[in-house]
């Protein structure tokens, strides 16, 4: 449930467009990645 939330929180933020400049948008998507790193870690655990 918690990974199902995760992933919804960085599609509404995606599609928010965290970043108005770019180099916003690349730390953005640095976070995202890192995220996402992490939440597949998890899901190897289960």
């Amino acid at each position: 449930m918690e990974v199902v939330g995760i992933v919804g929180v960085l599609f509404f933020l995606n599609q928010h467009k965290i970043g108005h400049s770019i180099a916003k948008k690349k730390v953005s998507k640095e976070i995202i990645f890192e995220t996402w790193q992490r939440v597949s870690k998890s899901f190897l655990r289960f």
